[in-house]
């Protein structure tokens, strides 16, 4: 049976009274030509570290709102970001195990999927200011346990070009082909994510790995040894074409990578993905075919 999206997705709210007052403003008050700029001078003003937000979970981050930004936006006039996919990391990560978090942003997975119980995190995220993000909401979760590797990861040790592709959303942060029009912000070292991982001495397996890296997955992918010790259980990965593409490959040779090594590929609701529509939060779920499914994967399955 599919998971059929039963269990609620993960939704942030104010996590002090000036919070949730803010949040009334931007969430109820009907729509005017002023609203988003009132909001931002209200956030500059009454919350200059950063509006405190909580999830379900009790992970708390700080967002900045003082200026343009789509995912702390998303938080902010929606109450969330990638709900279902959220929803999804923690069922697969109930009974605990090690969450390998590449492209961790502001850190919403891993304060999130940190709380459980049983659960070590390793954080990977390149970019400067998401990284520092990603330390000051850590800090307001101080039981997870959780390494941070401030670099990037690629299919081989090299210098890259590294820039936002968007000035209005610090999630497009990513490795840029030599022949993008897009401005370069720096050159960062990556790395192979076997390296990463050598360096680290993982106990556990991992149980779960989440990449969000603008559509150099790929590439992070084939820097990892597949039948190794570093073989993850279950994936939750970006899957959007247009990016693959940019990065000079292509949705089926994405699946194709995946067949290979032994990983079927699944909506984040549980179904067969089959990729001829684009996936809900354009996110995909990979299951390893090599250990069945485990405990956590059928209890997502089942809807439960």
């Amino acid at each position: 049976m599919a998971h059929n999206g039963n269990s609620p997705g993960v939704t942030w709210n104010g996590s002090s009274p000036g919070a949730r007052a803010y949040l009334w403003y931007t969430r109820r008050v009907p729509g005017h030509w002023a609203k988003l700029r009132v909001a931002r001078n209200l956030g500059k003003y009454f919350f200059p570290r950063g509006l405190p937000l909580i999830n379900q979970s009790g992970a708390r981050i700080q967002i900045d709102v003082s200026q343009a930004d789509f995912i702390p936006q998303a938080l902010v006039y929606d109450g969330s970001w990638e709900p279902r996919s959220l929803a999804l990391a923690i069922d697969l990560m109930k009974t605990g195990g090690v969450f390998l978090d590449i492209g961790s942003h502001l850190g919403l997975y891993t304060c999130t999927v940190g709380k459980l119980s049983g659960v070590s995190c390793v954080c990977i995220e390149p970019a400067p200011e998401a990284f520092i993000d990603l330390q000051k909401n850590l800090s307001l979760n101080p039981e997870i346990q959780a390494r941070l590797v401030h670099a990037g990861v690629s299919s081989e040790t090299m210098i890259h070009s590294f820039g936002n592709t968007s000035s209005y959303n610090s999630g497009t942060a990513r490795v840029l082909p030599d022949d993008t029009g897009h401005k370069e912000t720096c050159l960062i070292a990556c790395v192979s994510l076997n390296d990463v991982l050598g360096r680290i001495k993982l106990r556990q397996r991992i149980r779960l790995l989440k990449i969000d890296v603008e559509g150099h997955e790929l590439e992070v992918f084939k820097g990892l040894d597949w039948s190794g010790p570093f073989r993850p259980e279950n994936i939750i990965s970006e899957f959007d074409p247009s990016l693959l593409l940019r990065a000079n490959h292509s949705s089926e040779e994405f699946l194709e990578f995946f067949d290979e090594n032994d990983y079927e590929p699944l909506t984040i609701t549980g179904e067969p993905f089959r990729n001829a529509l684009p996936p809900p939060e354009e996110n995909i779920w990979l299951r390893s075919r090599r250990t069945g499914p485990a405990r956590a994967a059928e209890n997502v399955a089942a809807g439960l």
